[in-house]
């Protein structure tokens, strides 16, 4: 008798355990719209933020504890460090920076995390001699997490998009 009911238990559970990942899939597909429309939302004043320089509103897009990666590999950590960071960028090589850019993917990871991959447009900075420089192509990975209802970057890594001779241009 104990082991009939531990059978009918353990049955129970497998069926109970196999069926999670179904429901999630069946309501991330109810979700996944509405967050990935205010996702390319949080890009899109991301961007408008950058593009007006202002560094506390950019840096109120991040997560308390987020991370912005730069070109360089170098980590900042922290918004508050986030926004001292991009007011010293502002006042310097990009205080007349422009970026354009296209979002070329959003994936969730869970109902709360996703994955942004951007490609952007970058005109106007200024190079150590004053001048400015070409315009540059690069690459926005971001990790988002949604927060009390609202999506904020928890990792920002900026990369630039260098054309491999043999290949041509990227796409």
């Amino acid at each position: 008798m104990h082991s009939a009911r531990t059978m009918v238990a353990l049955a129970v559970a497998v069926i109970l355990f196999l069926s999670l990942p179904l429901s999630w899939a069946q309501d991330q597909s109810k979700g996944t719209d509405a967050d990935s429309a205010a996702i390319k939302q949080v890009v899109a004043d991301f961007i408008a933020d950058f593009n007006r320089h202002n560094a506390h509103a950019l840096s109120m897009w991040y997560s308390e504890d987020g991370d912005f990666i730069n070109i360089q590999a170098i980590t900042t950590h922290g918004r508050k460090k986030i926004e001292e960071l991009y007011v010293s960028l502002f006042a310097g090589r990009l205080g007349n920076a422009h970026r354009t850019l296209t979002v070329r993917n959003v994936r969730f990871l869970s109902p709360e995390i996703a994955s942004v991959d951007i490609n952007y447009e970058l005109t106007g900075v200024k190079a150590p001699d004053g001048s400015t420089t070409p315009p540059r192509e690069g690459f926005y990975d971001w990790t988002l997490v949604k927060q009390n209802g609202h999506w904020l970057i928890a990792i920002l890594h900026e990369s630039n998009i260098a054309p491999d001779p043999a290949l041509g241009a990227p796409r």
